[in-house]
């Protein structure tokens, strides 16, 4: 197995197995009318709870495109779950 493909099943075990993604247990619909566990309908739940409202206003203020939001495994949603909670602390830039 891949590590794409390792990596997919632990998503998709968490969105089952935990409330991590706000319950969002149901597999979320691609264009070809597909069923994809590791989709979410809710695009919002992909962010951690404390943050989600302040990332969504942020990056239609600044007219931020998402690429694949609705994927656990979108590599733009996890730098912003990482990283979007430190941007107004200087000291954390420092450290980068």
């Amino acid at each position: 197995m891949t590590y794409k493909a390792k990596e997919r099943k632990k998503g998709i075990g968490r969105i089952i197995d935990t409330d991590l993604f706000g319950k969002d247990k149901e597999q979320g619909i691609s264009d070809k009318v597909k069923k994809n566990p590791h989709l979410l309908n809710d695009t919002g739940n992909n962010f951690f709870p404390g943050i989600r409202t302040d990332i969504r206003s942020y990056f239609e203020r600044n007219e931020i495109s998402w690429q694949g939001v609705d994927n656990i495994l979108s590599s733009q949603v996890a730098s912003v779950n990482h990283l979007f909670h430190i941007r107004h602390n200087k000291h954390y830039f420092h450290i980068l």
